[in-house]
Formats: C-alpha cells, sequence, structure tokens
C-alpha cells in the first residue's frame, strides 16, 4: 500500500504540460477514488482496532508498528487531500 501511495503521488505531482501529462494526472486522480473505497473498506477497520487496542491494551504493541500504522493512515489522507486540492485546481483553469 505504501508503494501504492507513492506512485500515485508521483503521478499527480507532475504539473500537466499538455493533454498526455494531462490524461496521467487524470487517470492517477480516478485511481485515488477507486483505492479510496478499497481502502475504506479493508483498511480502515484494521486502524479501527488498532485504535481500540491502543485505547485498553497500548502495551501490546510496538512502537514500530503504532508508528506504522499512523504514518500509513495520515500519509492516505493526505494523498486523497492533495488529489482533491488537484482536481479542483483543475477544474478552475
Amino acid at each position: 500500500m505504501t508503494d501504492d501511495i507513492k506512485q500515485i503521488k508521483i503521478k499527480i505531482e507532475k504539473p500537466p504540460k499538455d493533454i498526455d501529462t494531462l490524461g496521467n494526472v487524470m487517470q492517477a486522480l480516478e485511481e485515488i477514488r477507486q483505492k479510496e473505497s478499497e481502502i475504506e473498506i479493508n483498511f480502515r477497520p484494521v486502524i479501527d482496532m488498532y485504535n481500540l487496542l491502543d485505547t485498553y491494551q497500548p502495551e501490546i504493541r510496538g512502537q514500530d508498528e503504532t508508528d506504522a500504522s499512523t504514518i500509513l493512515d495520515k500519509t492516505w489522507t493526505k494523498l486523497v487531500q492533495d488529489a482533491v486540492q488537484i482536481r479542483n485546481d483543475l477544474q478552475g483553469k
């Protein structure tokens, strides 16, 4: 999942200079939308369980595991926010 996020981020950060790069950005935005529901279905319950575990049994998880899940969640959320901003910028042009 981390690799997917990195690859998509690279695609959306390329400034659309011509129709081909614009198409690539639009395709990456569509990919984010498709993965968003997939992540909500598969990943969100895991994060919720980790949060529940942290609330009642915080000593069970190691710091590395806690950091990894937190970073992954924040990275995905930031990617979605960036995608929304890029989409809004493209619609404004």
